[in-house]
């Protein structure tokens, strides 16, 4: 008789179960980690941020060389306009690579977008084959995926409700 009520117990609880929605969670930072495709974007992504600041150390260096020229006594309209060109080139380019929207930002938009987007529809065709409701990402907690029959529900009043009762 114990046994029976086990197992009515245990069929009960699967069938409740299969009416649960099934919930994934994808981890971009093992996904960075374990992608070779995304291992070998972000490798050629450093390569190219490595050559930016080298060239940006140079122009650095000039500049320097030339206010040490001005800190000793060249005090030379020539010199002091060199310095203030090298200074504006120097920042200049460090803003057209590193500032927002600058070439920096461009390029690893072009390296990364197709990645993400190959992402996105593998994401979506591992949801259908094993029929997962919801995949969200477990950094950001952001759905990834959901099926279009899930309908969410903003509990938000209720919550702020609670919070608010004396």
């Amino acid at each position: 008789m114990k046994y029976l009520a086990i197992m009515i117990l245990l069929a009960s609880a699967l069938l409740y179960a299969q009416d649960l929605p099934k919930i994934c969670y994808l981890n971009p930072d093992s996904l960075l980690i374990k992608s070779e495709q995304y291992r070998a974007a972000s490798r050629d992504y450093d390569k190219l941020q490595i050559g930016w600041k080298n060239d940006l150390e140079l122009m650095i260096a000039e500049v320097k060389r030339l206010q040490g020229l001005v800190n000793a006594g060249d005090t030379t309209k020539a010199t002091a306009n060199r310095l203030k060109k090298k200074d504006e080139q120097f920042q200049q380019k460090r803003k057209d690579i590193f500032g927002q929207g600058g070439f920096a930002d461009t390029k690893h938009a072009e390296m990364i977008t197709p990645l993400i987007d190959k992402t996105q529809k593998i994401i979506e065709s591992i949801a259908v084959t094993r029929d997962i409701d919801i995949i969200f990402d477990i950094t950001t907690l952001e759905v990834l995926y959901m099926k279009e029959e899930i309908e969410p529900v903003d509990i938000t009043d209720d919550v702020a409700k609670g919070v608010d009762k004396e």
